[in-house]
């Protein structure tokens, strides 16, 4: 939420043989993941991403004193604010930060999905963000009681970080690596959780311990990962012979660091980044898709 006070065609040999019937043959001759939306994005899909831009710029232009009324009260909440409180911003700046990240965060999601073939979880797990979401961070908000308010969509935004971090992995299986699997998407979950105890908590044994936890829960999925024979430097080299796929989780990657640097970070320009909820949209945002991905219904 916010802020307080706020193609080739050789392409089919090597790992793509063992990918045989897998989401990304559709991409084996010629179509890489980023000329998808240059090659025609269905209209509903259009729609579907424009949407809540378009939402987050027609409450901007109301007046200041609508959008005041729209901003989550901790001392009188209701349940308009509850959802109306994500899309108001007060600051140019703001606003024009969230926009940038939500285009960036959900056309990346969108490119991971279509080349999974999960563009139908993906369109499902979005507009559970979008309805159920609002009120669930508003909600998780009031837990902690003060006399502030809050708004923005940044922890929607947090909430698309923790969806990208459950598709990145589909897009390793299904793309590069055939021995990962979907359980394996806590490699990618728990660094960012060691990141923001550090980034979010106040210096103590707590923070250091919360991020020793984090990473070492990490180690242990890449050992795992490793123990099953696939060599990082070959994995490497078929990311640089491939282009538009490689180029996509290089995009993933640079995302995966620079995000949490941001969002986690209690510092700002504008106002006094609501770093909680931040995190947990991106908590939810992971574990809701992810558990309903494992639920196995959107597996071809």
């Amino acid at each position: 939420m916010g802020e307080s006070t706020e193609g080739r065609s050789d392409v089919g040999t090597g790992f793509d043989g063992v990918r045989a019937g897998r989401p990304t043959e559709r991409f084996a001759h010629g179509r890489n993941p980023g000329r998808h939306l240059t090659s025609g994005v269905p209209a509903g899909d259009l729609f579907a991403l424009a949407a809540p831009p378009a939402a987050i710029c027609g409450t901007y232009l109301l007046p200041e004193s609508a959008r005041s009324a729209l901003a989550l009260r901790y001392t009188e909440p209701s349940v308009l604010a509850a959802y109306g409180a994500h899309l108001v911003h007060f600051e140019v700046v703001h606003l024009a930060g969230n926009l940038l990240g939500y285009g960036l965060l959900a056309t990346t999601c969108y490119l991971l999905a279509v080349a999974t073939g999960l563009r139908r979880f993906l369109l499902v797990a979005a507009a559970g963000i979008a309805l159920a979401f609002p009120p669930a961070l508003s909600g998780l908000n009031l837990v902690v009681p003060r006399d502030a308010i809050t708004y923005g969509f940044s922890g929607l935004n947090a909430a698309l970080f923790g969806l990208l971090a459950v598709l990145s992995i589909e897009y390793l299986r299904a793309t590069f690596c055939p021995t990962i699997e979907r359980r394996d998407a806590g490699a990618v979950f728990f660094p960012t959780v060691a990141v923001a105890a550090l980034l979010v908590l106040p210096p103590s044994w707590v923070a250091y311990a919360v991020a020793a936890a984090a990473a070492t829960i990490t180690g242990g999925y890449l050992l795992s990962i490793r123990g099953r024979g696939r060599d990082v430097r070959t994995l490497l080299v078929e990311v640089r012979d491939r282009p538009g796929y490689g180029d996509l989780l290089l995009v993933v990657a640079v995302i995966a660091v620079g995000y949490p640097a941001v969002a986690f970070t209690p510092t700002a320009t504008v106002g006094v980044p609501n770093v909680y909820t931040h995190v947990l949209g991106y908590a939810l945002g992971f574990l809701t898709p992810y558990l309903l991905l494992s639920t196995g219904l959107f597996d071809d």
